[in-house]
């Protein structure tokens, strides 16, 4: 009778035990499969069962939109920013994606080789927006971009969807003119409508450069109308720094020299609301000390005037404009 007892009550513990695991097992099973649509981003990301979470994320970046809604005014080397980049995150429905990561990638200083660059994560508040302000003071100007994207949440595989879904901007700090007295030189070749070369126009581009990056810096330490024509016609970096050279006899005084050929896209044509004509230029920046191009841009301009004979003045003027927006940030 003893060994019967004995016999039933291990059977019913292991009934118990076996009933306790049957339940656990379903435990576990309820949880491995509990759905993430009601879930936060960052609830998703931090989720326990990645290999469950991972195409609910990978869902969630794909299904987002950044954007840059604002930028800040541009510092002066030396100055703080005095705000920040705003960013909005939106659903495929165009509705603001709350607790959205992004990683901002910025420059934080300049290199021989271009811009050392570090990276911080940002969250979106309810609105769908997240603010990014550099906290660095910028010893030097910049010019360079900056880029927001969805957080990988340390998960390589969704890095390449991170980059496809990336937004960027200009990065810019302009050149301290103010405590920088170094004279920079400008010069800018024009060409008529045949490709020739313009020598002794009473208007210039370069002249007209020189006006916007007064007047966009306030202090005139830029000299126009270089004579190295020649040199820059001939499109040849050396010649024209040996060209400066001889003409400024070795002076430290001198920073650097933009210049470039400024050509017509087409004649001037007569359009509904007066002439167009439309200037182009690719524009270099030689350092004076150590000969190489330092920085390079290209340039195109269209304007519309009512008479013909302002149109290639206007033009210089809005190309010179484009060139001093950029310009002014890699002196």
């Amino acid at each position: 009778m003893e060994n019967k007892l004995n016999k039933l009550s291990k059977s019913i513990s292991l009934m118990a035990c076996y009933g306790l695991l049957a339940f656990a097992s379903c435990e576990s099973t309820a949880q491995e499969h509990v759905s993430t649509e009601n879930l936060t981003v960052t609830e998703v990301a931090l989720a326990k069962d990645g290999q469950e979470t991972n195409p609910n994320l990978k869902k969630i970046i794909t299904d987002t939109t950044l954007a840059v809604e604002s930028v800040p005014e541009i510092p002066v080397a030396g100055k703080a920013f005095k705000s920040g980049y705003t960013v909005s995150a939106k659903d495929k429905h165009n509705k603001a994606r709350a607790d959205f990561v992004i990683t901002v990638t910025y420059p934080v200083e300049k290199t021989a080789d271009g811009y050392k660059t570090e990276t911080v994560d940002i969250t979106t508040n309810e609105e769908g927006i997240a603010v990014f302000k550099p906290e660095n003071v910028y010893k030097t100007s910049m010019y360079t971009t900056i880029t927001f994207a969805p957080s990988a949440q340390e998960n390589a595989s969704l890095a390449k969807l991170c980059e496809q879904k990336s937004v960027s901007a200009k990065f810019m700090v302009s050149y301290d003119f103010v405590n920088n007295k170094g004279i920079h030189l400008i010069d800018m070749v024009d060409y008529d409508e045949k490709g020739k070369m313009v020598l002794n126009a009473p208007i210039t581009t370069s002249s007209n450069l020189l006006v916007q990056v007064w007047k966009t810096s306030g202090v005139q330490y830029c000299a126009q109308n270089f004579d190295c024509h020649d040199a820059v016609d001939a499109n040849n970096p050396k010649q024209v720094y040996d060209t400066v050279q001889k003409l400024i006899m070795g002076s430290k005084r001198f920073k650097d020299i933009t210049y470039g050929k400024v050509e017509y896209v087409n004649p001037i044509e007569k359009v509904e609301d007066g002439y167009s004509l439309t200037l182009k230029t690719t524009v270099y920046v030689l350092n004076l000390e150590t000969g190489k191009i330092v920085h390079e841009m290209t340039k195109t301009a269209t304007v519309v005037t009512k008479n013909q004979w302002e149109a290639l003045k206007a033009c210089q003027i809005e190309l010179s404009k484009k060139i001093t927006d950029e310009l002014i940030c890699v002196f």
